[in-house]
Order: C-alpha cells, then structure tokens, then sequence
C-alpha cells in the first residue's frame, strides 16, 4: 500500500523525535532507534554459536523498522488531523489477531485453580478418614474422585496458555521466548520441592529415577511403571506437562486457523475420545506391583496402560486449548443466560464426582469443567466469577502449584513432628501458608529474574503501534 505523507519533513522530524524520546530532531531519534537494532543483533550473534536453531527467522534490519515507524506515525498524525473518513486507518473492528486477549487476566480462572489443588489434597489425605468415620456414600466417593482434580488442571493449563499466548508461534524467537517463561514459572518451585523431600525419599530413590525426575521425565513411560511417583509422588504431573509444553506451540497454530465448525467439531471428537477411554483416571502405577489390575472399577482399557502418558492424558489439554480458540472472539458480557449456565454445569460437575468412580463417568466432569472455563472467560463480571476472582481467592489460587507440589512432604514432616491427630488436622493450613511463602518470595521473583533473558524482537514495537493504529488510538 502506498501512503500518502502530506507532512512537511520538519513535522516528521517532530513526530518521529516524540515517539524516540529525543529533543525534535529526526537524526538522533533515527540513530536511537538504529543503536537499539545493533544491540540486538550483535546479542543474537553472540549467542548464535550456542544456539544456532533458534535464528531461523530473518531479523528485520533497522531501515526497515526505522522507516515503518515512521510512515505509521506519519499516517496517524495524517488520521488525526483530517479525520478517519479522509485517511482510513483500517476498520476498527477488532479482530483474532488484533485482540490482545492475553494482556486481560482472568482472576476467576485463577481462584478455580486452588480448589482444583485442595480436591487432590483432599484425595490424598482425606478420603481414607472419611471411609472410616462413616460418611454419607455421595461424599466418600467425591473425595475419592479427587484426583479429577489434575484432570481439571490439564484442562485449565491448556485453556491459560492458548489466553496468555494469543499470537501465532512464528519464529525462533517466539520459541525461545515461550519456553524462557515456562521455565521460570514451573523449574524453581519444583527444584525447591525436590530439595524439600529429598531427605525423606533418599532412600529409596535410585539414580536413573533421579536424573528423571531432576529433568522432568519421570512419566513420560506407560501408566504400568509407577516411576512417576519417585521422589515427590505429586510430580509426576509437571512430568506430563512438560510433554504438553512442548506439543503447544504446534497445536495451537494449527487449531487457530480452524473455523469455528471445525473446532466445534473437535471437541466432539475430543470429548467422546476422553469418555470413551475412562483417559482422566489414567496414572502412573495403575497396575500395582503384584500385578492387581486396579482399573477394574474405572473400566479402563487395559492397552492404555502402555501409551506414554503425555500421549495418553493429551486430549484433556487439546481440549482446554480447543475451548479457548472457540470462545477467544465471542463478545464477553454477563448475561443471565451465562450466568445460569455456570451455575448448573457447576452442580452437574459435582453431580457426576460424587455418582460413581466409574472412569468413564468421571472422564464427563472433565469435559464439563472446559465448558465451565468457557463460561467463566465469556462472562465479564457476575456473582459467580466475582466470588472465584475475589482477592483472597486470588491469592491462594496463585500459590495452588506451590500448594500442589509441597502437600506430599509437608503432610509427611507434619506427621514426624506433630502428634495425631493434630499433624492431620494442621497438614492442610501449614501446606497453604507454606505455599503462599514460596509463590511470594521464591516462584514470583525467579519468574521475574527469567525475563531479561528473553530475546526482544523488534518487530514488536511496529506490532503495537499497528494495533494501535487499527482500535482507532494513534
């Protein structure tokens, strides 16, 4: 597209000078702007030697980020004095790859995550008690369902990342920068967690299980081995995570390109292939050492057991990611039909947990519960999210990894130090104050501390000033 600067050179110098910083002058504007893609590209060359997959793209060279700058500018300047009608930015419509929907947080997303983490507390360390107090049958059997809990973490990892990631994966740089973030979100605390157990694992832990664990590999095997439970019982899911870290960047550049149909579509297929192999209660050490099948009772199929469990629990991933790209362009608005919606799939979810352990039947409340996600990003503002996105449950939600990583150890230092049944009683309260602690001054500043290793593509700057350009905002 050709465009048409009407400007005089002294008024670009002005614009181009306002937007470097600099006194109005266009040369020393021009030169910060050329400074900064030097930088940059004697960074990459550096690190070139070391990394030589991640410069697969070509950088733009600084007469090309220097002179779209500053044609953009110049036809905003252009838009604002002569109006809209005179220099058409483009229409003001938003679209998929204008919309920054990963700069809007969703606080009600992140409060569902700490209940996720007490149900798997709750499993582990409940369930057993209320069997032997004599509780109602509905509530033995949700407490037994508890491990859904991962189920539903899978679900909303896939959903949070296809939020926080809503350009397409195009570059080496993107790769990079992505995996950057993933590393300093989950490594430091799962390291810390590691060191918190290790003397209560060291001895029974073997070297090759170690190194597995230390690299995150422990359940990449079968559900038949149960070496995922080495060391820290509860890891072997960041295990399965880091199989569905590596499979996004593909999976979601693909799905977005999809109408709607086909993604409706998908998760159709997805559900009735979650249902149909009982795939939320598949783990590791499903078949016990003495050779009992224990699946009996959630009729999984027996040759599962040999698919790596990265493949195996997949589906509930593809189909957090696979609501999100359907729902990512729906208006968000409250509406009492949302609202109603949230509530009821809420009380079937809970419904179907406390019916039966049957896999199948628990392999639906995984499909309700992305439904209930959707529900819950499309809806701006009701009782509902305003309860799950309220302060306090903000918080505790933030440190949900924390608190699903250090349950198994502090439960266990609990009952060496503390007498029972007050070791029992205190476990829960100690792990969340415990896991608030390391999110706030372990898990948030290494996040922090990762980011100046990210690279910065200087693309970036163009992008935004587009985006700009195209909501009507030069």
């Amino acid at each position: 597209r050709r465009v048409r600067l009407v400007s005089c050179r002294s008024s670009g110098r002005v614009i181009a000078s306002r937007h470097a910083g600099a006194a109005p002058d266009a040369r020393p504007a021009q030169k910060s702007i050329g400074s900064h893609g030097e930088t940059l590209r004697s960074t990459c060359c550096s690190v070139t030697f070391m990394t030589p997959w991640l410069f697969v793209a070509r950088l733009p060279t600084n007469h090309d980020i220097t002179a779209t700058k500053y044609l953009l500018l110049e036809k905003a300047k252009m838009a604002s004095q002569f109006g809209d009608a005179a220099f058409p930015l483009r229409d003001k419509t938003p679209t998929s790859s204008t919309q920054s929907s990963g700069s809007r947080t969703i606080p009600a997303l992140t409060g569902i995550r700490f209940f996720a983490a007490v149900y798997v507390f709750t499993f582990h360390f409940g369930a057993s008690a209320l069997d032997s107090a004599g509780a109602p049958r509905q509530i033995a059997t949700l407490l037994h369902n508890g491990f859904f809990g991962v189920s539903a973490f899978f679900v909303l990892s896939g959903f949070i990342l296809a939020h926080a990631h809503p350009k397409t994966f195009s570059s080496s740089i993107d790769y990079f920068n992505y995996a950057i973030s993933r590393f300093g979100r989950i490594y430091p605390t799962y390291l810390f967690a590691l060191i918190l157990a290790l003397p209560l694992a060291i001895e029974s832990l073997k070297p090759k299980s170690a190194l597995a664990v230390l690299f995150m590999i422990q359940s990449w095997g079968g559900a038949i081995s149960d070496t995922g439970y080495s060391w820290i019982m509860q890891a072997w899911t960041l295990s399965v995570e880091l199989g569905f870290y590596i499979l996004f960047p593909f999976l979601v550049n693909r799905f977005r390109r999809l109408s709607q149909r086909t993604l409706i579509a998908f998760v159709l297929i997805d559900a009735v292939v979650l249902i149909a192999g009982a795939l939320s209660t598949i783990r590791p050490g499903t078949v016990t050492s003495g050779g009992l099948d224990i699946t009996a009772s959630q009729n999984v199929p027996s040759w599962l057991l040999y698919v790596p469990l990265p493949l195996t629990r997949l589906p509930e991933f593809i189909l957090g990611v696979l609501f999100h790209c359907i729902v990512r362009d729906l208006p968000r608005s409250p509406t009492l039909r949302t609202n109603i919606a949230m509530y009821l799939v809420t009380a079937l979810t809970l419904a179907v947990l406390s019916s039966t352990p049957n896999g199948h039947v628990v392999s639906i409340a995984t499909v309700l519960v992305g439904g209930l996600i959707a529900l819950i990003y499309k809806s701006e503002a009701s009782g509902f999210t305003a309860f799950l996105g309220c302060r306090t449950l903000r918080v505790l939600g933030s440190a949900s990894y924390a608190l699903y990583l250090l349950q198994g150890p502090l439960h266990a230092y609990m009952l060496m130090f503390v007498a029972s049944p007050y070791g029992r009683i205190l476990a829960l309260p100690v792990t969340v104050v415990a896991s608030i602690a390391v999110w706030h001054f372990i898990e948030e500043p290494c996040r922090i501390f990762m980011m100046p290793f990210r690279i910065k593509d200087e693309t970036t700057d163009v992008e935004n000033i587009k985006a700009k350009l195209i909501e009507g905002r030069p």
